[in-house]
């Protein structure tokens, strides 16, 4: 991906997914020259097959800053492969990160609330980790070992990001719409941030630099529940078909119930200019599709 001409040069490792391709299109309309990797290239990406590429894949010249988007995000994935996962999501991501930090580039690697027990609301980045889940140690192994490299290193925590094409939001739109029930959980807290907020995060650190933990996060805790409610509104079906159930009693319980999902963003509001938002605002972007930046 070959933007117009100004901005730092950055490199977008994952850039076919979700949140890669959308970063993409942020900083090329910004006028950031964008170089994105896929696994398997083509349409104007760079091929990077992340396990066995990170110790021989060409860096290119001229970058300024790097994401590294590509991970196995699936927790489940995670927990039933945990040694195929760790490849991708620990050794090779950290020996791609210290390559790119070698060869003088600023790198970003975004993370998840989920090293933490969500035990307490709000933690600080300066709290220690302490993940219950495969992918939230595999993520805090990951983490210690980047921002080892020093200052060219910046880690991005996020609370669970929304999108509109998400398996579970079409799978619910689709059979609330045809009238059939739906039973999210009402015992599984997240701290949702919408996808245009995330981009707006990373696509800022690009022009302004920073080091360290960055938390970016709603204000406060829902649950599933409480989403499947407000985007049943949303959608003007009976509010009947919205049936809660406890994930705790259920046959497929989370590796991990946690009782919050919030982190505290205090730090990244002053570093960036960006507050944390309602969790309002992720839940209704989900009703009007992709959202452009």
């Amino acid at each position: 991906m070959t933007p117009p001409v100004g901005g730092p040069r950055v490199l977008i490792v994952g850039g076919g997914g979700t949140l890669g391709s959308a970063l993409c299109r942020d900083l090329a309309g910004r006028g950031h020259r964008v170089v994105a990797t896929t696994r398997t290239g083509g349409s104007g990406s760079a091929r990077l097959d992340l396990s066995p590429d990170a110790d021989s894949w060409p860096v290119p010249e001229g970058i300024d800053v790097a994401y590294l988007l590509a991970a196995v995000t699936s927790t489940d994935e995670c927990r039933r492969h945990p040694q195929a996962s760790r490849l991708v999501n620990v050794t090779a991501t950290v020996r791609l990160a210290s390559r790119l930090a070698r060869a003088g580039l600023r790198v970003v690697f975004p993370s998840t609330n989920m090293v933490y027990d969500g035990s307490v609301p709000r933690p600080g980045p300066d709290l220690a980790p302490c993940p219950r889940t495969e992918y939230g140690r595999q993520k805090s192994e990951a983490e210690a070992a980047i921002l080892a490299l020093g200052p060219a290193a910046c880690v991005v925590r996020f609370s669970k990001v929304l999108t509109p094409m998400a398996p579970l939001v079409t799978t619910w739109r689709r059979a609330l719409l045809d009238g059939q029930t739906i039973t999210p959980f009402s015992d599984l807290p997240l701290a949702p941030v919408s996808l245009a907020r995330a981009v707006h995060v990373l696509a800022a650190l690009a022009d302004r630099p920073s080091n360290g933990i960055l938390h970016v996060s709603a204000t406060d805790d829902v649950s599933w529940a409480d989403v499947a409610r407000r985007l049943a509104a949303g959608w003007g079906v009976d509010p009947v078909l919205v049936q809660p159930t406890r994930a705790a009693a259920g046959g497929h319980r989370p590796e991990h119930l946690p009782r919050h999902a919030t982190l505290d963003a205090t730090a990244t509001e002053a570093a960036l200019g960006i507050p944390p938002a309602d969790p309002r605002e992720a839940i209704d972007a989900l009703l009007t599709g992709p959202v452009a930046r």
